[in-house]
């Protein structure tokens, strides 16, 4: 626990690379101002005593010699602005030095916060895929909006009325030590029992305001789900019904939040009382004393004003803790997402094309739930590998093993000989076209979401990878052709035409290796044929992995294999098992029976 403790700290430390100069000048700016605001009532008691009464000035031998020589007590009676001159220089001072702090402040908050997103984001980049099955899209955008923003305040605000508080009592302290140990003591007599009570109150609401931040997360999650779902919501008529949900998360963030209002009112009315109070005692014992001569009217004045400005910091340590309460919960729940174990790079060797043998590769998200067993086979470099399966046999997860999305859990995947797991997994995604079984489309226009997987590709390659994936008809019926905007996820296009345009984009970058992962699904088959027939046409060293449930797509494959619970039911060549019951045959005579019915 103390180890993980120290890697959290370190790890935001190091958050602060390059900004700790700005909460450095903050601080000291914040010690200034509380010194100069401090000194206003030291002047105002020895213009009552010593200016305009006749007690000895208890000052610094340099500042009285400074005085004697300016005419003595007497000019300074007979020219009272002065005074006023040095209590409005000093609040000047005070206002510059709390307009330096809060300059300081908001750039070093800002600072780290650019830092914790950029790390973030980086974070995402190179974090494990695996890890990606326990992330909540939603809660990770509240985790790094909210949460993010929670700690710029904290940083901005809380950590300078930190400073500013500790340098206000701490110089107070100092201040009214030798002038008056009793109303020294009266003054601050209730402090300890503020702070003590802050301790407390911060340890009591810190869960709640976990509680309130998940509770965020939650409904953030529930309205991503809608506005990305919304088609959906309308075409099943469940409007309703996602309202209801949404209602339920809302009501309770809500409930969590009053939770956290409610402490706080009741810790804020507490703490105003405290320090209400704190001044009456200040003001009842000075008076006291007044009348028995032990305490001289400037005196009185310099303690009762210094027992009003202590009141804010006091006060302020509460919201202080209160605030870093949620500012810890929301470091807390970035901490879990960058502690994260990042994708390693796999290995020193780079990807070199030849044949693809699978040895009895077994694969399992957990040792519970185990997806592919014994799975054996060759491609040969430039074949078409069709694989057929029913739903969840492991088709898609067999190919992500390729891309090294992951590794097997046991068996080895060799490429031209060398051992997949030894490829630097950049190399390999270099060398691997995988068009994902859900095309992704950006809010972008047609020709970046084509040219996004190759920047530099030119405009001839383009057109030519759009015309390969059977797009340029499509296109050329746009109104803008490729500067056309798509919507998000490209939700202005058809189904057909989104698989096209992921087929194309993955084309543009020529890989030696390509996978299909059911990308054809939404296409008719004249348009199915074309591409294939496109396809055939490109390098013949170029290994094709084909998931389809299309007899007519998969019989244009050189080998052919048959899932079943995970395992190779079948292999050979489309004729060969033709000539074997199982799963291909059957659905051969399905698809051939539909025909001949349209016929």
């Amino acid at each position: 626990m103390k180890q993980e403790k120290k890697k959290r700290r370190a790890l935001f430390f190091s958050l602060l690379q390059g900004e700790r100069g700005w909460f450095a000048a903050c601080m000291v700016a914040a010690v200034f101002a509380a010194l100069f605001s401090l000194l206003i009532p030291l002047v105002l008691r020895l213009s009552v005593d010593s200016v305009l009464d006749t007690k000895p000035f208890d000052l610094p031998d340099f500042a009285i010699v400074w005085i004697e020589n300016l005419g003595g007590r007497a000019y300074l009676a007979d020219n009272l602005w002065i005074c006023a001159l040095c209590v409005a220089l000093l609040a000047l001072g005070s206002s510059a030095a709390h307009l330096f702090r809060a300059y300081c402040s908001r750039h070093g908050a800002d600072g780290l916060a650019k830092n914790l997103r950029d790390r973030l984001m980086e974070h995402f980049q190179n974090l494990d895929f695996a890890a990606f099955h326990s992330l909540d899209t939603g809660d990770v955008i509240q985790r790094c909006t909210t949460d993010v923003e929670m700690i710029r305040n904290f940083a901005a605000g809380r950590i300078v009325e930190l400073a500013r508080a500790i340098s206000v009592v701490s110089v107070a302290f100092c201040l009214m030590l030798p002038a008056n140990r009793t109303m020294m003591f009266a003054t601050m007599s209730l402090i300890p029992l503020v702070l003590a009570g802050s301790i407390i109150y911060f340890f009591a609401v810190e869960r709640i305001f976990l509680l309130a931040d998940e509770a965020e997360g939650e409904m953030s999650s529930v309205l991503q789900e809608n506005v990305s779902g919304v088609r959906v919501v309308r075409a099943f008529g469940q409007q309703a019904r996602e309202v209801e949900k949404f209602d339920e998360k809302n009501e309770y963030s809500r409930v969590m939040n009053l939770r956290v209002s409610d402490r706080m009112a009741m810790f804020w009315g507490m703490t105003d009382a405290a320090g209400y109070v704190q001044c009456g005692i200040s003001l009842a014992v000075g008076t006291i004393l007044c009348l028995r001569d032990q305490l001289t009217v400037g005196e009185l004045i310099m303690f009762t004003t210094y027992s009003t400005m202590l009141v804010w910091p006091v006060r302020q340590m509460g919201r202080i803790l209160a605030d870093f309460g949620k500012a810890r919960v929301a470091w807390g729940r970035l901490y879990d997402i960058l502690s994260r174990a990042p994708e390693d790079d796999g290995g020193e060797n780079t990807f070199e094309n030849g044949d693809i043998v699978f040895s009895h590769v077994d694969f399992a998200y957990d040792a519970s739930h185990p997806i592919l067993h014994d799975i054996s086979f060759t491609a040969k470099q430039g074949q078409t590998v069709a694989i057929l399966g029913t739903t969840g046999s492991g088709k898609s997860t067999l190919v992500s093993l390729l891309a090294r999305l992951y590794d097997p859990t046991g068996g080895t995947i060799t490429v031209n000989g060398t051992d997949l797991s030894t490829i630097n997994r950049k190399s390999v995604r270099q060398n691997v076209g995988y068009v994902l079984q859900e095309s992704f489309l950006y809010s972008r226009s047609l020709y970046e979401n084509l040219s996004i997987a190759c920047p530099e590709a030119s405009k001839e390659a383009v057109e030519q990878a759009a015309l390969d994936a059977s797009l340029t008809d499509a296109i050329d019926g746009f109104p803008k052709g490729y500067e056309t905007m798509i919507g998000e996820r490209g939700i202005t296009l058809s189904g057909g035409q989104k698989q096209r345009v992921a087929i194309a984009r993955t084309l543009l970058r020529d890989t030696p290796v390509l996978v299909l992962d059911d990308s054809l699904s939404a296409v008719d088959t004249a348009t199915d044929a074309k591409i294939r027939a496109a396809l055939a046409t490109r390098t013949k060293k170029q290994t094709t992995f084909l998931i389809s449930h299309r007899i007519g797509t998969l019989m244009q494959a050189d080998l052919i294999l048959v899932l079943e619970d995970g395992c190779i039911a079948q292999i050979g060549t489309g004729e060969e098992l033709l000539a074997q019951e199982g799963l291909f045959r059957d659905l051969f005579h399905i698809q051939s029976a539909r025909m001949q019915e349209v016929l």
